[in-house]
């Protein structure tokens, strides 16, 4: 088994990277092209994990837009409005008096991020009062919320009747939570947040779109409403901010502002896009988000708007060609295994090119508005790398047991030999031994051996060399007349010098047999 082995080494080296190559190359256009759409050039395609590495380890984000306020119903407003209204929920009218108090400050939109699906049985009123502060004002937008697709065939509402709604088949059924108050419905959008396979928010887009139908969400009201005209058939990984976040203000605070008259606290909201919504605990909404396992939405609604809207927004780079790279970092390795390059050249490759790729995918995210994700590259070629050498190291060994044999093998025990030592440790201690045994007559240290034009000139007058290589592992005694200085030189600008320079373990040793007379 170990003769078979060794053969194996030794007699399929070139073999052994053309393979590594095409097994290499075929796993990873196989995992592309089940993983990602490769003909399309546009969408969002990405792998999670990367991205939740990058965005957690990144330099520097965008800074959160100044024109994105979130007015928070957090604990200490239940605290402050207990007394008169109870601690939730408020009679609508609270929200009716806001919208009125707000608007008088000139916002460019506001999002009430508060479901009112049924009305106030015990306050009528109230109702009528939320509904009439809705219906005068077009900056107002309202959620609606789809629920999942198996409930369509009980609901009561058709496609046709949401305006927010652009379907081929309008008289489907459909289940949706929407705000039930009849001036709402022309403020209604969606208020589905995007969701990868693990429940976590790294997305946002202007239509929520399913078979045949598309839903109108949040970021598209808030888009029309501060005259985007952009691409709104796009889709954007959020740009998470990396600053303390989006100016906050209490509902507390703002409410008694506006019972106050406060005009220096409510210019706060002049030409701002508000989102209104329930921080608190126990009546918040909370997601996953890359950063944390919860995120409360009205946050993740401001970074939607900031990254649509603002331009903020990530796009990522087509895994074609990610997988061309990839491809290509393979062919550069397995040529420099089948061309036999210096084994130093090949890891100061190998290193410089991992951390290029992980300092392009780490600023590229830091610095810019694609994510440039070369974590597949990194680790296949890692992959690919550490195959090469852990197949190399054995192979130069055996290589090396093979040559070093030989080469002593063929010394003619009743012949002086003088020796051109070439700075190889590993053979220093048998050639000093047969020093000592008078079988070698001098030794001559030479750091480079191809390098040197007049050597054989100077020390020898003709000579019989004894020469190992590195892709042909046999010893042969060429014949001394072909090495003369002026002959030897051509050989070596023929093709000898590069064969010999780019050994990597042979061609250390010349054994050099100098005239009984000398």
């Amino acid at each position: 088994m170990k003769s078979k082995f060794s053969k194996f080494l030794l007699h399929n080296i070139k073999s052994f990277y053309v393979i590594l190559f095409v097994v290499f190359s075929s796993y990873t256009i196989f995992s592309f092209s089940i993983k990602y759409d490769l003909s399309n050039f546009e969408a969002l395609q990405y792998d999670k994990d990367a991205l939740d590495f990058a965005l957690n380890w990144r330099f520097s984000g965008p800074e959160s837009s100044d024109d994105v306020v979130i007015i928070e119903i957090d604990e200490r407003s239940l605290d402050a409005l207990a007394d008169e209204y109870g601690r939730w929920p408020w009679p609508r009218s609270i929200f009716a008096d806001l919208i009125f108090g707000l608007e008088e400050s000139g916002p460019k939109s506001i999002f009430l991020n508060v479901l009112f699906t049924d009305p106030d049985l015990r306050d009528p009123d109230s109702d009528f009062a939320l509904d009439f502060a809705i219906s005068e004002y077009d900056n107002l937008i309202l959620p609606a919320v789809r629920l999942n697709r198996e409930n369509d065939k009980l609901s009561e509402v058709k496609l046709s009747q949401l305006p927010f709604v652009h379907s081929y088949v309008l008289d489907e059924p459909v289940a949706v939570l929407i705000t039930f108050f009849p001036s709402s419905l022309s403020k209604l959008a969606l208020n589905n947040l995007i969701l990868d396979e693990d429940g976590v928010v790294r997305r946002a887009q202007y239509f929520y779109k399913e078979e045949n139908t598309s839903f109108r969400t949040i970021a598209s009201r808030q888009a029309e409403l501060n005259d985007y005209d952009g691409n709104l058939d796009i889709d954007r990984l959020i740009n998470w901010s990396n600053d303390e976040g989006y100016k906050t203000f209490s509902f507390s605070d703002v409410y008694q502002a506006l019972i106050n008259g406060d005009e220096k606290y409510l210019s706060n909201f002049s030409g701002k896009n508000l989102i209104i919504g329930l921080t608190a605990p126990g009546i918040s909404i909370q997601r996953p988000t890359p950063f944390s396992p919860y995120t409360d939405d009205n946050h993740i609604l401001a970074s939607q708007l900031d990254s649509l809207v603002y331009g903020k927004g990530m796009k990522t780079v087509p895994p074609l060609l990610i997988m061309i790279a990839t491809i290509m970092s393979f062919a550069f390795f397995a040529t420099a295994g089948y061309r036999n390059w210096d084994e130093d050249l090949v890891d100061y490759s190998f290193f410089g090119f991992e951390l290029i790729s992980i300092a392009i995918s780490i600023i590229s995210i830091s610095y810019s508005n694609y994510f440039i994700d070369l974590s597949y590259p990194i680790t296949a070629a890692g992959l690919f790398f550490i195959l090469t050498y852990a197949y190399r190291y054995p192979v130069n060994n055996r290589l090396a047991g093979k040559n070093n044999y030989l080469l002593f093998e063929e010394l003619n025990q009743n012949l002086l030999y003088s020796i051109l030592l070439l700075s190889d440790a590993k053979y220093e201690s048998r050639i000093y031994d047969l020093k000592q045994q008078g079988q070698i007559n001098d030794i001559y240290e030479l750091d480079d051996f191809v390098s040197s034009d007049v050597i054989f000139g100077d020390v020898f007058d003709s000579v019989q060399l004894l020469v190992c290589f590195h892709d042909e592992p046999i010893a042969r005694l060429l014949d001394p007349s072909h090495f003369v200085c002026q002959e030897l030189d051509l050989l070596i600008d023929n093709g000898m010098r590069q064969s010999l320079s780019a050994s990597i373990l042979t061609c250390y040793l010349s054994f050099l047999e100098k005239n009984n007379d000398r």
